[in-house]
């Protein structure tokens, strides 16, 4: 099943609750949230197993801690493949495609605004992530996530 910024927004819609965003681990929430939505990435011929699992980052503000926390969950990706393993080697940074939102959303008080656009850019941010394939004979390559 390919990826699709449905998936994310149907994850990350619970976060917009009527009193704004969690207080309590809202990153945790976000991580959580977000590697349900990205459970079944594929990449060329391999899939993830067993999900991502939520982690920290290290930094300070939301948007350099939840960085660190996708970049931490991608980089520690099982990858596998019938007669092919991977490793995630590119995850690209998280802050510019959530800072390009902030003229748009904070121009607004559309509730519904927020986790269409978060969950684009998080689509968009996903497949820019590459993994190097390691095929048990042959040249090993790179694949983007679909």
């Amino acid at each position: 099943m390919p990826l699709t910024a449905s998936l994310i927004k149907q994850a990350i819609a619970p976060l917009f609750a009527e009193n704004g965003m969690p207080s309590d681990d809202p990153v945790g929430k976000w991580c959580t949230a977000y590697a349900g939505a990205v459970a079944a990435a594929i990449a060329g011929p391999v899939k993830l197993v067993a999900g991502l699992v939520p982690g920290h980052g290290g930094g300070d503000g939301f948007f350099n801690l939840l960085d660190a926390a996708f970049r931490t969950m991608w980089m520690s990706a099982a990858w596998i493949g019938p007669g092919v393993t991977a490793v995630t080697t590119v995850v690209p940074p998280l802050q510019p495609f959530l800072l390009a939102l902030s003229p748009a959303l904070n121009s607004t008080f559309d509730r519904e605004l927020a986790p269409t656009l978060l969950s684009e850019a998080l689509h968009s941010y996903t497949l820019g992530i590459v993994v190097m394939v390691a095929p048990m004979s042959g040249t090993p390559f790179t694949a983007t996530l679909m």
